[in-house]
């Protein structure tokens, strides 16, 4: 890398021009009124030369060969850069920079002052967001937020994580925060057919100030995306590429090896080496064939992935129109093999002022993947290959003397190899997010303002299964497709007004907003397939007299919204604040009784840094005090049709009914959050300190929870309001400038949250069961429920147990669950970074972590069961209690292995998130270009790279509270380049 930098730099030195004499230029700077600009630098672009203007906006400057751009800057405005060629007199025109002029907060239907802002708002930029190897961008917003919890699931690329905001909201219904991008809200979890590098800016909207004003959707936050647009009188041409490959992440347990597993069945006397002889000449055979075998599994099955992508992006604009317009490749190899994800993106986005009092804006996405994806995952499967990369025999090879696979009875590696290489899992999806409105200025305080925006999705499936493969000989193999859309438009009309009168400023927003959804499902699945014909519909059998008949499935439903709302922002020179918001929804998913809510917000902010016993400081740059209360509705996460009673097809025979399905509920509502928050930002020394600080409590009401009936009505229960939950919590952000010695800067940061659940109430009960946790008034949800694991009795190695009074049993039953053992849940989470820069290195380090949580480690319960001997098995097996006297964790293979607290382990973890290692080539490097590069940087960045735990599982950052060999995060290793033109 040096010598390459040495040898650009060199090349550059070669082309520079070194003779020849300044050039005077002479000019006027002017604001967007043709005003002059007093105070202006122009700078030569590469150099320490410049000039000031005048009191009349004139300059004269002596510029030398070779350097022929100048940069005009002033405080509130936008920076020019001008090209100069063969005139001698150069005028420019300073167009005002609205964000950096008064630090706007993008809020959804309004952008606010920051001063102004009376809501918790957490904000993610563009720079935190590019060139990071991750294709579903939700998981980029890892750590960036104090009370955004990122856990990302998966590992196969694209995939999408599971997103929480200052805790679980709700136990029936969703707890995913309500996504709009450019305006229009998008359906969550299909986000890997956007391109993140599109992004301006993310605001995490936290509390009921900023999300109320969303109504019924917005009781588990808000996150509003905005996308990038052009800037006046400009022109630019990036070019992005990244090269990389990922590998498997991290392991923390060791199988057994061909000898030991040998060694182990044997004793047993079980498993396919085990019932073998060795007396016997022929099992003797096949025994030495099996020592003589070694086979690592996971180099079969796991691999380096590869990862390339590509993108071109062009912006700018003149005097009336700007536009910003991409197209992206991005392909990436996921670590499983036949496990990947082939994106393409374009994005085109316009905003013209042509007419008088009218701006009209339109952005757009269209993206298309296709992905291939692993048989099984999440699940303990025969054919999910992470399972089975454990769970294959060492002795048993992947092929057969002949080069076929060696499948058989209980062959889980061949088999499983054999349905990945001869099937296809395919994922394809078209995506689209357009927006356009229009706005036009009444008078000067007054304006109308319509947008209409849609999302669509389409997701088409496809599943082969081959008619030759061992496990489908008998069925015949199969063949399905589905396909998924999903399509919502969004219309919304406000009235607006704002009006500065001199300390005062006033600001009322009036609107009117309809949204609509549809989703339409379709699917088959064939079987009988022709051998000849496979991976296609052709080769499926019409079935006939009941043998190999087709499948059918699909369904259609749609819900809307019709809403009215108003907000109101008053602010007496900046320094007082108020803000207050009411919302009037009207659902489709409830029935006549409470078909319309309303929801409301008040909020406050105080600036006591303008006081006059604070503004003169010299330590304190800035201190805030902002409240805020207000109700938000949640409506995700229950069926269309709930309040109706519905039925269903059903058949007798070779007759065709319907059947009732469920009993609906008319007086069904919305669950209705009450949130409080207390917050205070702050800054010292210049701003070089600053950060904040926010206090909540947020409790839920009118929980969706099932209401048990009289089985004598025919039904067993229905979804009905009856519970209550609270989150409390805490949340810091704090980020400084630690050092500063003339080209060298440190700069650190991070943030953590605090969030307490509890379960207040659950109506017609205290508590109920769900899988392998219990929901139960007074504790947080994910409680884990499950026997207490007592060790193994070292005079018999049977496993023991601890009883509801403290007592030690043998029973397992007897023994019975406990809610003792933690959540799944994290109450603890946070994210940290250093960024250390010398003039064009930068080395940048960010963290995440988690604490106070915990999980089941399933993987355990198979790799450490003596019941699956035909499987490989833990090294640990061979601690296994053998004799009288034995000390150890391993019961006896004689005693059934139980899932028990054994089986939890603190899954709390420090991450590596991102290290990032930049060089941009300096501005005087950059001008021996003779205007080919407007800028160059190279890097090398790396994700993943180191997780400390105690959790010895794959992963333990997941959205489950059960480890059950899901798809590990991978370490991503690439290399980078970004020019401009």
């Amino acid at each position: 890398m040096y010598r390459l930098l040495v040898l650009i730099f060199l090349s550059f030195i070669l082309t520079t021009e070194v003779s020849g004499q300044n050039k005077v230029i002479t000019g006027t700077v002017t604001d967007q009124d043709n005003e002059p600009i007093p105070g202006v630098n122009v700078i030569i672009r590469g150099t320490a030369q410049g000039t000031v203007t005048d009191v009349n906006g004139n300059y004269k400057l002596a510029m030398p060969p070779g350097y022929p751009i100048l940069v005009f800057s002033f405080v509130g405005f936008m920076n020019e850069e001008v090209r100069v060629t063969t005139e001698n007199t150069v005028d420019v025109s300073l167009y005002p920079d609205i964000q950096s002029l008064t630090e706007l907060v993008i809020t959804g239907y309004t952008t606010e002052k920051l001063d102004r802002l009376s809501g918790s708002v957490g904000t993610v930029e563009s720079k935190q967001m590019e060139d990071i190897p991750i294709p579903s961008f939700d998981q980029v917003l890892q750590g960036k937020t104090a009370g955004l919890y990122i856990s990302s699931g998966s590992g196969q690329p694209g995939s999408s994580a599971t997103v929480r905001l200052r805790g679980s909201g709700s136990i029936g219904a969703g707890n995913t925060p309500l996504y709009i991008l450019d305006n229009v809200p998008i359906s969550a979890g299909e986000f890997s057919t956007l391109n993140v590098n599109d992004f301006e800016s993310i605001s995490v909207l936290k509390d009921a100030s900023a999300t109320a004003i969303y109504g019924s959707r917005g009781s588990n936050g808000v996150i509003v995306i905005t996308s990038k647009s052009g800037k006046k009188n400009s022109a630019s041409l990036t070019y992005r590429m990244q090269y990389g490959f990922s590998q498997q992440a991290r392991e923390r347990f060791e199988m057994m090896n061909t000898q030991e597993k040998i060694a182990f069945e044997q004793y047993i006397g079980e498993g396919f080496a085990g019932e073998l002889d060795p007396n016997n000449a022929v099992d003797r055979k096949i025994l030495e064939q099996y020592k003589r075998t070694n086979t690592n599994w996971k180099d079969i099955f796991i691999r380096k992935g590869k990862l390339q992508s590509h993108e071109l992006a062009f912006s700018g604009g003149g005097e009336k129109t700007t536009f910003y317009t991409s197209l992206a490749y991005l392909n990436q190899e996921g670590q499983a093999i036949k496990s990947d994800l082939e994106r393409y993106t374009l994005r085109l986005n316009l905003s013209s002022n042509a007419i008088e009092n009218l701006k009209i804006d339109f952005n757009s996405s269209f993206g298309y993947s296709n992905s291939n994806v692993i048989p099984s995952e999440g699940q303990t499967s025969i054919i999910n290959p992470f399972a089975v990369v454990y769970w294959a025999n060492p002795y048993i090879t992947p092929y057969d003397e002949n080069g076929d696979y060696n499948t058989g009875v209980g062959l889980t590696g061949p088999n499983t190899l054999e349905i990945i290489n001869e099937g296809q899992r395919t994922n394809d999806q078209i995506k689209s997010v357009v927006s356009t409105s229009a706005q036009y200025n009444l008078a000067e305080p007054l304006y109308i303002k319509t947008t209409f925006g849609i999302d669509f999705t389409q997701t088409n499936f496809e599943r082969f299964n081959s008619p030759d493969s061992y496990l489908y000989e008998n069925s015949g193999g199969s063949f399905s497709q589905s396909q998924f859309q999903d399509f919502s438009y969004i219309w919304t009309n406000l009235l607006g007004y704002s009006k500065n009168f001199k300390d005062h400023f006033i600001e009322i927003t009036l609107g009117h907003e309809i949204f609509a959804n549809s989703i339409n499902s379709f699917g088959y699945t064939g079987y009988g397939i022709n051998p000849k014909l496979p991976g296609t519909p052709e080769g499926v059998s019409p079935g006939a007299d009941g043998i190999n008949i087709p499948e059918i499935e699909g369904f259609k439903e749609g819900n809307s919204l019709h809403s009215l709302f108003a907000i109101a922002n008053y602010s007496i020179k900046d320094k007082y604040n108020l803000k207050a918001s009411i919302r009037r929804d009207g659902s489709s998913r409830f029935g006549v009784n409470n078909r319309f809510a309303i929801f409301w917000s008040v909020g406050a902010s105080w600036n006591i840094k303008e006081e006059a016993f604070l503004i003169n400081s010299q330590l304190l740059s800035g201190l805030k005090i902002r409240a805020s209360y207000g109700t938000v509705g949640n409506q995700s996460g229950i069926d269309n049709f709930q309040s109706l009673g519905t039925y269903s097809p059903v058949s007798y025979g070779s007759n065709q009914g319907n059947g009732i399905l469920y009993a609906g509920n008319p007086d069904l509502k919305w669950e209705v959050s009450n949130q409080a928050n207390l917050g205070i930002d702050f800054s010292f020394l210049n701003d070089k300190i600053f950060g904040n600080i926010d206090l909540y409590n947020i409790i839920t009401s009118d929980l969706f929870v099932q209401y048990q009936l009289s089985r004598t009505t025919g039904f067993e229960s229905i979804r009905s309001n009856e519970g209550k939950m609270s989150n409390k919590g805490i949340e810091l952000t704090l980020n400084a400038d630690i050092l500063t010695i003339g080209d060298f800067i440190w700069t650190v940061g991070g943030n953590i949250a605090y969030n307490k659940n509890e379960i207040l109430d659950l109506g017609q009960v205290t508590e109920f069961e769900r899988g392998t946790s219990i929901v139960k008034e007074g504790l947080p949800l994910g409680t884990h429920y499950i026997t207490e694991w007592a060790g193994v009795n070292p005079s018999n190695g049977e496993p023991l147990y601890v009883g509801q009074n403290g007592e030690i049993t043998n029973n397992y039953d007897a023994a019975g669950p406990k809610a003792i053992f933690g959540t799944s849940q994290a109450p603890l989470t946070g994210g940290f970074f250093s960024t250390l820069s010398f003039k064009g290195l930068k080395l940048d380090g960010f963290f995440t972590f988690t604490s106070g949580y915990s999980r089941f480690n399933n993987q355990l319960f198979f790799s450490e069961n003596p019941n699956f001997i035909t499987s490989n098995l833990s090294k640990k097996m061979t601690t296994m209690w053998k004799e009288p006297g034995d000390i150890t964790e391993i019961q006896s293979y004689q005693y059934e292995r139980q899932f028990s607290s054994k089986d939890i382990e603190d899954a709390s973890f420090l991450r590596l998130r991102n290290v990032r290692l930049s060089y941009s080539f300096s501005e005087k490097l950059i001008e021996q270009t003779k205007g080919i590069f407007k800028g160059l940087e190279i890097y090398v960045q790396g994700q993943n790279l180191f997780t400390w735990t105690e959790f010895t599982g794959f992963d333990p950052e997941d959205d489950n509270n059960i480890a059950q060999f899901e798809y590990p995060a991978s370490k991503v290793y690439s290399v980078g380049l970004s020019v401009k033109f």
